[in-house]
């Protein structure tokens, strides 16, 4: 309003409406006693929304640290028992080979796993069978004068079992010829 009244030259009302004591004034000075109001209460609203946000982040951070201390306890005893599933059956095995190693036969592991550590054990277990009966029970027969087992070779690569095989042939080949050398 006030600038039609200075387009229509009426600047003396135009004046009037922007005194101190005009109608402008008066809206404005009510518009700065609001605005003079509301800030406090919005500076009240903001520092209790950031008093807020900070209880939220705070209760974020515990959770995370406490997820973080659940998780590497988890981790943690997850890893000492597959450690200990894995290193226990080494270990057992380990101390067969040493038995072994001593002439010691009669160990088994009787691990009953179906992995790939089972499968060793087995084997472990089925190569001490094997040097068991074959070898030292056909060794022991020969000590006590029976060569009439046979030794075949289980396949090509077979090196025990055809040095046996040779032995027990050799032994007889020396019967035969002392029978004879005796008649």
């Amino acid at each position: 309003k006030v600038k039609e009244l200075a387009i229509q030259n009426r600047d003396a009302e135009a004046f009037a409406l922007l005194a101190d004591t005009g109608a402008y004034e008066i809206a404005a000075s009510a518009e700065m006693d609001l605005i003079n109001e509301l800030v406090p209460m919005k500076l009240e609203e903001a520092q209790q929304g950031a008093e807020l946000d900070a209880a939220t982040a705070n209760a974020a951070i515990t959770t995370m640290i406490i997820v973080t201390l659940i998780a590497f306890a988890v981790a943690l005893i997850f890893g000492l028992v597959l450690r200990s599933m894995i290193s226990k059956p080494l270990q057992q095995a380990n101390q067969m080979i040493k038995e072994m190693s001593l002439g010691h036969y009669t160990i088994r592991l009787n691990m009953k796993r179906k992995d790939e550590i089972g499968e060793m054990a087995e084997s472990m277990d089925n190569f001490s069978d094997e040097i068991q009966t074959v070898i030292i029970g056909t060794m022991n027969q020969i000590s006590n004068g029976d060569v009439s087992t046979d030794v075949e070779p289980k396949d090509a690569q077979d090196e025990l079992s055809p040095a046996l095989k040779l032995t027990i042939e050799t032994i007889r080949g020396l019967i035969s010829e002392a029978t004879m050398l005796s008649q």
